[in-house]
């Protein structure tokens, strides 16, 4: 059963559901609105991807979207308040509802061919192709294209 979850920011009310998996959903029409979007119900359908969208179980279904979404809907807004927004989230808002163990972790690393920013996240190391491409020289031609390719795993 989700949990609700009611947050205000800059005085504006925000509703979220964080269901049993640990996925956060906010209602749409909220977040529009705070974005500045005249038609809440247009801004959703024209920038969200239909996969993040949920429309719940509720009677009068409601469109709740997922946090990719949410920032499909601060980068297309106008409104001065969709980056304080952003950053309210990623500094605030999801350290709290994910605690510091699940975010990323942004690490710097000093090698021979020079520092290298790595992100750690989920027991993984991940490496910009730019800095991989530095570090382990470059990719010949063929090598792209056997990367491009589906391996025998594929169907």
């Amino acid at each position: 059963m989700p949990i609700p979850i009611r947050l205000l920011f800059e005085g504006h009310s925000i509703d979220l559901q964080r269901t049993d998996d640990g996925q956060i959903w906010f209602h749409g029409r909220e977040v529009a609105l705070l974005l500045g979007y005249p038609d809440e119900i247009a801004a959703v359908h024209r920038y969200c991807r239909p996969e993040g969208i949920n429309f719940g179980n509720d009677e009068t279904p409601q469109s709740l979207i997922d946090l990719e979404n949410v920032y499909r809907l601060i980068i297309d807004s106008n409104e001065p308040n969709a980056e304080r927004f952003a950053d309210w989230l990623r500094r605030s808002l999801l350290p709290q509802l994910f605690g510091a163990s699940t975010l990323p972790r942004r690490n710097h690393l000093e090698t021979e061919c020079g520092a290298l920013d790595v992100l750690g996240w989920q027991g993984e190391w991940w490496l910009a192709m730019h800095d991989a491409v530095r570090l382990f020289g470059r990719f010949e031609q063929h090598t792209l294209l056997y990367l491009d390719r589906p391996g025998p795993h594929a169907r």
